[in-house]
């Protein structure tokens, strides 16, 4: 196998790993010492390999030696970032709340939200310290930082709406949850079932002292139901009074009420964001090592071609 061409592939791994803390952020492999092995020897194969190819003294070589130091700053950001970059946190909150992100020096304001924005999924988070002007974050737009990226990861919400059977609309509490009064489930809790674990919430209906316990089962778990009819995910309400007694069950799709005790309950099934940090190579040395990388190889490509064309064109003796 040609020396470049293995070099080449070396490279491609190296910024391929370090790449993978963008593509799939979070994952405690990239604190390992098995990843950091991989990328430091990496480094050192096209360290040595760009100190070659620069001795060699050859355009050729000054060119292929650009395109590996390239692919150097790559892996030496993706090696740097998985030694010194945070561990993987995920902040949870609730709609309307602030929660301190101590790892940050941040505040993280949850936004306020509605049916239609958990149906949507498009509620976002806010981050705001005293040195700098807030940032916004939206689903799917993470922000990176010198060594860390902030994004957002959707969790199972529902949105309650009870009335009673004149189409009154009813109170929705939350005696255990974080938010008193709110009418958005966040599901902190799982529950065993069988071997498996399913999200769990509760709220109250004060006006019929009615408590109401709610699996949520994603669009995957229903699958397992008898009925095959659901086209999404779906909860299960566990109606009880305030003395433990059964009132009665009911499985219930997104925004189609059901009705339980006298009570109509619509879920608008969703999602709420929470925060996750997690550590990734600075944006910076990644997109100017790919560039020089790819720059190089380009243009020893098109020099190795010009010398096919002349050798092609000269005169034969």
């Amino acid at each position: 196998m040609n020396d470049r061409f293995a070099l080449v592939v070396l490279a491609l791994c190296a910024i391929a790993a370090t790449l993978a803390q963008d593509v799939v952020p979070g994952l405690d492999a990239y604190h390992g010492w098995q990843y950091a092995t991989g990328l430091a020897f990496a480094a050192l194969v096209l360290l040595a390999a760009v100190w070659r190819a620069l001795r060699s003294g050859r355009i050729g070589g000054r060119r292929f030696a650009f395109a590996l130091a390239g692919a150097l700053t790559v892996t030496i950001g993706g090696l740097a970032s998985g030694l010194l970059g945070p561990d993987t946190i995920t902040v949870r909150g609730t709609p309307g709340t602030v929660t301190p992100v101590p790892d940050l020096g941040v505040a993280a304001f949850f936004g306020q939200t509605d049916a239609a924005g958990i149906a949507a999924g498009s509620a976002s988070i806010t981050l705001r310290s005293r040195s700098a002007a807030p940032v916004d974050i939206e689903a799917g737009h993470p922000i990176y930082g010198s060594m860390a990226v902030e994004y957002l990861v959707p969790a199972p919400a529902v949105f309650i709406d009870a009335h009673d059977a004149h189409g009154n609309h009813l109170t929705i509490t939350q005696p255990q949850g974080a938010a008193f009064l709110s009418p958005i489930l966040l599901f902190p809790a799982d529950q065993p079932i069988h071997g498996q674990t399913f999200p769990i919430d509760t709220f109250a209906v004060p006006a019929f002292a009615r408590i109401v316990r709610t699996l949520y089962f994603s669009t995957a778990a229903e699958k397992s139901f008898p009925r095959a009819a659901f086209k999404g995910p779906i909860v299960l309400f566990s109606m009880t009074g305030d003395d433990g007694a059964q009132v009665g069950l009911s499985i219930a799709e997104s925004q189609k009420p059901v009705t339980l005790g006298g009570i109509a309950l619509e879920a608008t099934i969703g999602t709420y964001p929470r925060l996750a940090v997690a550590s990734a190579p600075p944006l910076a040395a990644s997109s100017i090592g790919i560039a020089a990388f790819f720059a190089g190889l380009g243009a020893l490509s098109m020099a190795k071609r010009k010398r096919i064309e002349s050798a092609e064109i000269s005169p034969t003796a």
